[in-house]
């Protein structure tokens, strides 16, 4: 499965924070999957940073949470939030 990359907030990457909450949009460029990852504790200042985000390859999400990789095949615009061990589709 070839998705491209996505982009990850670095408090998943460099804090260690599991995967909280991500979407799937309109992809940027023919090198984006359009997925987007937050820890779901990042506030709308750090948000609004783009140096708080990072393009990686599609296996860095998968080897920080693997959970997340079933759900790597739905189309765009899809988002899903963490509730317990699992992740629920929810509105955007």
């Amino acid at each position: 499965m070839k998705i491209g990359y996505v982009i990850i907030s670095s408090e998943i990457v460099l804090s260690g924070k599991p995967v909280g909450y991500f979407y799937r949009e309109e992809p940027d460029n023919e090198n984006d999957s359009g997925w987007r990852f937050f820890s779901g504790d990042e506030s709308q200042e750090f948000a609004d940073d783009p140096q708080n985000f990072m393009m990686y390859n599609v296996s860095t999400i998968v080897e920080l949470d693997p959970s997340v990789a079933s759900y790597l095949r739905h189309e765009q615009p899809v988002a899903f939030e963490r509730s317990g061990e699992a992740f629920i589709q929810v509105e955007e």
